[in-house]
């Protein structure tokens, strides 16, 4: 596509980005209204709307400057390192995946053997510890428990070891089409 074709969709589309985004801020208030969630005294149903309503206003300005942000630097950015990089951290995302579903079976089993349950270390206080904002973030990413157990450790770094190792190996070349199909 000619850069002058993208030139000229731009405006239209920023024009329809802002008038769906103002919809759905205009519907979630109604929505708001409609099953209670701004019940009671008049002033706080119209505090509850303002603030909501530039709260908002506020994200459809970060989303404004991020989609800019992304659309003028979209073309100076190497997509085969990009996706190289995130397919990497995938990797990752799917070991501690991987691995938290070893744990639930090991318990929906029951198997309590001292060489697989036993915990390989145990995090009580600090930022790793349950119940602190780091904790949430890293389990919910990469499967982090302050108890894990030796298995789920193993099955971590045994998936991880070698999907990375498939993952970081030469490409290949794909195989050329068949001739004479069609």
């Amino acid at each position: 596509m000619r850069r002058g074709a993208v030139d000229g969709l731009f405006p239209a589309a920023w024009r329809g980005a802002a008038l769906a985004a103002l919809t759905c801020v205009v519907a979630s208030v109604a929505f708001d209204l409609l099953v209670g969630e701004l019940v009671g005294k008049v002033e706080q149903a119209v505090e509850g709307t303002l603030a909501l309503t530039a709260a908002g206003l506020l994200g459809l300005a970060v989303a404004a400057v991020l989609g800019v942000g992304i659309y003028r630097g979209g073309a100076k950015l190497d997509i085969g390192r990009f996706f190289w990089w995130t397919g990497l951290l995938l990797l990752v995302f799917a070991a501690g995946l991987f691995a938290k579903g070893v744990h639930e079976y090991r318990e929906l089993f029951g198997i309590e053997w001292s060489l697989l349950a036993t915990p390989v270390w145990t995090i009580t206080s600090g930022p790793l510890a349950a119940g602190h904002q780091v904790h949430d973030f890293l389990a919910g990413l990469f499967g982090w428990s302050p108890e894990p157990e030796r298995i789920r450790v193993a099955t971590y770094l045994a998936y991880l070891a070698g999907v990375l190792a498939l993952y970081l190996r030469s490409p290949t070349t794909p195989p050329a089409p068949a001739a004479g199909r069609g």
